[in-house]
């Protein structure tokens, strides 16, 4: 008896449901993959940034305490000494009231006034660390917004919705921090914060050479390679 060939086309009940149909709209798979690529692309350059930006807050912090506290022991010297003041202007009333004494008079008028012109080392060396402290809290206050900002971001690009509806505002967010150049904001950052330390070490030479020169020129020597 012939045996009747077997039907190996699968049912309609049993037929199996594919990854396509668990999309209600057809543009969620694309959307789907491209969040998903993306995803993966900003958890790398978000750690990065992270990582960058605590090493400037760090730095920066150390840093601007050093150089605050060398620019509290130099500013004086760009203001008269009031010991030194006062010794002046005794010694040339007293030199008055000696001239005047064989006349038996008292002297006319209030003596000479004292003047003072802070050295050029001086002058020198607090701008530099001026600038220098300046640019370093400057540095601070970048990182400190480009966290921020990260942080914006990423709230805003995990905001829940349908890969359809998020994928779109994904791609919007992510164009406007492409444009916004955020890599090279902590890059020009970074560099800023260099020119800082260069400054606080030109400064260390023309504190030290009036005190002793060798000192001074090997301060200067090594600065000199160092930019």
């Amino acid at each position: 008896m012939a045996q009747a060939p077997q039907n190996n086309a699968p049912n309609a009940g049993s037929a199996s449901i594919g990854p396509d149909t668990t999309f209600v709209n057809p543009s969620d798979k694309f959307w789907s993959l491209y969040i998903e690529d993306a995803e993966k692309y900003d958890k790398v350059r978000l750690e990065r940034w992270k990582g960058d930006t605590d090493g400037i807050l760090i730095f920066t912090g150390l840093f601007a305490a050093t150089v605050a506290t060398f620019v509290v022991s130099t500013i004086p010297s760009l203001c008269p000494d009031s010991g030194d003041q006062s010794a002046v202007l005794l010694a040339q009333v007293l030199s008055v009231l000696v001239n005047n004494t064989d006349n038996g008079t008292l002297p006319d008028g209030a003596p000479p006034s004292y003047s003072f012109e802070a050295s050029t080392s001086s002058v020198w060396i607090n701008s530099l660390w001026l600038v220098s402290l300046f640019l370093s809290l400057v540095c601070a206050l970048g990182a400190t917004l480009a966290q921020q900002w990260a942080r914006i971001y990423l709230q805003q690009v995990q905001r829940r919705g349908s890969p359809s509806v998020r994928g779109p505002q994904y791609a919007a967010l992510t164009q406007e921090l492409e444009n916004f150049h955020m890599e090279d904001v902590i890059t020009w950052v970074i560099s800023m914060l260099h020119v800082a330390v260069l400054l606080f070490f030109a400064g260390l030479p023309i504190l030290i050479y009036p005190t002793d020169r060798r000192v001074g020129i090997v301060l200067a020597a090594d600065v000199s390679l160092a930019l």
